[in-house]
């Protein structure tokens, strides 16, 4: 079994982009939280994309929309994520004309 050290570090990553076009992470990896506060993000989205390697989030909160704006926009610019309140964040950051 390899550890989190082993499979976040750059050789890791260079061997794996070899087999996979994303990757993803629990959040608290990338943002790290302390007494409920969040901490300075590590740099692993970036390493991973300085490898052309997407990564993707799993997000479980329903209309988390402030989440959505600092993981996909303007904090951690991950490359996407699975929810199922997304389309309800697309209508309240760029509503269809009517």
């Amino acid at each position: 079994m390899q550890t989190y050290a082993e499979i976040t570090s750059d050789a890791y990553l260079d061997y794996i982009k070899l087999y996979v076009p994303e990757i993803g992470q629990w959040k608290d990896t990338i943002v790290p939280v302390n007494n409920n506060c969040l901490m300075t993000p590590t740099v692993f989205v970036a390493r991973a994309h300085s490898r052309n390697l997407q990564f993707l989030h799993l997000e479980f909160n329903q209309g988390a929309y402030l989440e959505y704006d600092y993981w996909l926009i303007n904090k951690i610019r991950i490359d996407g994520l699975f929810t199922r309140s997304l389309h309800n964040y697309q209508k309240l950051r760029s509503p269809l004309p009517k």
